[in-house]
């Protein structure tokens, strides 16, 4: 066998074996490309906080791209924010002229309050935004969120969408419907029905009070204490 037909079999052999354990779950092809591959940046976080008073609207709405999530409710009347902005430059002098640049915004009507950034504003990124946001115990809350990780816990309804990232969700006190990918889900403490739509991962459920269905693909379940009807689809699971 000449060289060219050699080269060319191995070739395939390791295409068939890189796709093979993409679609797996074996191997994580999503790449996260504002960190920047090729270059080297020092790390600076800068904050900010703002308060909003009462009267507000029953849900909240949280959006955000690659950055880490967390949603407390507390006896408190009032929703506290926290906004942490991690900037990857060469000196702490670059990194604060885009720390000044990225804001935080805030719109209000009559169903919801959405809590979003000027991220789409940059060409370049290389930062992430995180929020640790404290709102009423109770609250319903929509997460949509990238590259990062979700923690809500003793809130009202939850939709949580995490495309690429850890979620915890803990004491909802209401329905939860979570949708993610590649990072584990944990979930203790559910009021009412449990909708969860994973892949790759591991997906751990306790303390369910209503129905649970659950999407899953390449990755264990463990479950315990639910309470009604359970309904599993899943594809090429590992027992728990």
């Amino acid at each position: 066998m000449k060289f060219k037909e050699v080269f060319l079999l191995v070739l395939i052999i390791a295409a068939g074996v890189f796709f093979y354990h993409a679609q797996t779950g074996k191997l994580n092809i999503s790449f996260d490309w504002d960190d920047g591959f090729f270059f080297s940046y020092e790390e600076f976080t800068f904050q900010e906080s703002q308060e909003l008073a009462p009267p507000f609207p029953r849900e909240l709405q949280i959006i955000n791209a690659h950055g880490n999530l967390t949603i407390e409710g507390n006896n408190q009347n009032k929703i506290q924010i926290l906004f942490k902005k991690k900037i990857r430059r060469r000196n702490e002098e670059e990194a604060k002229e885009i720390a000044d640049r990225l804001r935080m915004i805030i719109n209000e009507d009559d169903h919801r309050i959405t809590v979003s950034t000027n991220r789409n504003d940059f060409k370049r990124k290389r930062f992430r935004s995180d929020f640790h946001i404290l709102i009423p115990a109770g609250m319903n809350i929509i997460v949509k969120n990238s590259f990062g990780m979700v923690k809500a816990s003793n809130t009202g309804n939850a939709d949580i969408l995490n495309t690429h990232g850890k979620v915890f969700a803990t004491d909802i006190e209401g329905n939860l419907i979570l949708q993610n990918s590649y990072q584990d889900v944990t979930i203790k403490n559910i009021l009412y029905d449990c909708h969860i739509e994973s892949r790759h991962s591991k997906v751990s459920a306790c303390g369910i009070k209503g129905s649970t269905l659950i999407v899953h693909k390449y990755g264990r379940i463990h479950l315990e204490d639910l309470s009604q009807t359970l309904t599993i689809r899943k594809e090429n699971n590992r027992p728990s």
